[in-house]
């Protein structure tokens, strides 16, 4: 685009912050030398999204080869230079660092079959709404099986980190679970307690679910409310 760009990235590894100042490190000194300029070209940090993959992916990799139709720039995605699409329908050849087939193949295994499908998917995507609307607070699009296994991930990760510091220690005078919920009457009040614990007293989800035996995604709806 005019003023920012998007890329689709599958990581094996979690590298994706250092890929992303090495690529626009490397570019900024490149433009800068180019240009005769010194100094940032991108303003911040990069914003990312986990995607799930199969239709979420399908829907995102559709509205960023649409974004210049979306801004008015092309009346279709084909006029747009800086694009991948023209590779994927088979108009340009395919660079180095563009993968085809984990798209491709989820319309059809006969290449020339699959570039069809996914032109008609891309055009009937034109003047839908963006599926980044749908992404959480922490940027994570999917079902809510896969949010839930990723925010699940997350804690666990964090613990892993803070193992060597008791919890006793990073809360002191922080109630107990128990004393919490052992006088808990009924659903309103254990509710109010889940509330408590999650959103003032700092306990996870997993935490609070596995004490109250509930599921990390029912205790996360419940401190919402």
């Amino acid at each position: 685009m005019n003023n920012h760009y998007h890329l689709v990235i599958e990581t094996i590894d979690s590298t994706l912050s250092r890929g992303m100042q090495e690529l626009n490190g490397n570019y900024t000194q490149w433009f800068n030398a180019k240009h005769d300029l010194v100094g940032h070209i991108f303003q911040g940090r990069f914003k990312a999204f986990l995607i799930e993959e199969h239709e979420y992916l399908l829907n995102v990799v559709r509205y960023v080869v649409l974004n210049p139709v979306r801004a008015k720039i092309v009346v279709e995605p084909a006029n747009y230079r800086w694009s991948s699409y023209q590779s994927m329908v088979g108009l340009e050849r395919i660079p180095s660092l563009l993968t085809t087939e984990k798209i491709l193949t989820q319309f059809s295994k006969k290449r020339f079959q699959a570039q069809q499908q996914y032109q008609k998917f891309v055009l009937d995507g034109i003047g839908l709404s963006s599926p980044m609307n749908d992404a959480g607070k922490g940027g994570i699009l999917g079902t809510a099986q896969f949010i839930d296994e990723v925010r699940d991930k997350i804690e666990a990760k964090i613990s892993e980190k803070e193992d060597d510091i008791t919890v006793a220690q990073r809360y002191v005078g922080r109630p107990r679970l128990e004393q919490v919920f052992d006088d808990v009457k009924d659903v309103q009040e254990r509710n109010a307690g889940i509330k408590l614990v999650i959103n003032h007293l700092l306990y996870s989800s997993s935490e609070v679910g596995r004490f109250l035996n509930l599921h990390t995604s029912t205790i996360r709806k419940i401190a919402r409310l």
